[in-house]
């Protein structure tokens, strides 16, 4: 696994919200968001993903606590948008790559797309139409 800057920040978060800190969760979020472009911008595409994945998990734990307004949407916006970044590094590694691994990466990477633009609600149209790849 990569070193960041921020393992000792980021062991410490995981503590606090293993142990109950809702507080916890989304500074948890913001700072594995910050780890996952930190990875990209160095080319760490894998460490990117994982980063991604573990924030995509902490979202989709904020939106059960969605209580109306549009909250549960906006919460699933946010998955969306983390599950594309994945895809994004997926297809990245997919051309940098040959053979088995390649087609892995890109079959990874379709189908996070795909469970994307399946969503009930079109959120995952909608936001398939803003993405622009980075």
């Amino acid at each position: 696994m990569s070193t960041h800057e921020t393992d000792a920040e980021l062991e410490g978060l995981r503590a606090a919200v293993a142990a109950g800190d809702y507080d916890a969760v989304e500074r948890c979020l913001a700072l594995l968001e910050r780890r996952a472009g930190d990875f990209e911008r160095a080319g760490d595409d894998a460490a990117a993903i994982d980063a991604l994945s573990e924030a995509e998990g902490l979202q989709w734990r904020i939106g059960t606590w969605a209580t109306g307004a549009g909250e549960g949407l906006a919460s699933m916006w946010h998955v969306y948008e983390l599950m594309l970044g994945r895809a994004r590094a997926e297809q990245r590694l997919a051309a940098r790559t040959s053979g088995e691994e390649s087609e892995r990466h890109r079959e990874a990477a379709e189908a996070l797309i795909e469970r994307v633009r399946s969503d009930p609600n079109g959120l995952g149209v909608e936001l398939l139409g803003k993405s622009r790849p980075r």
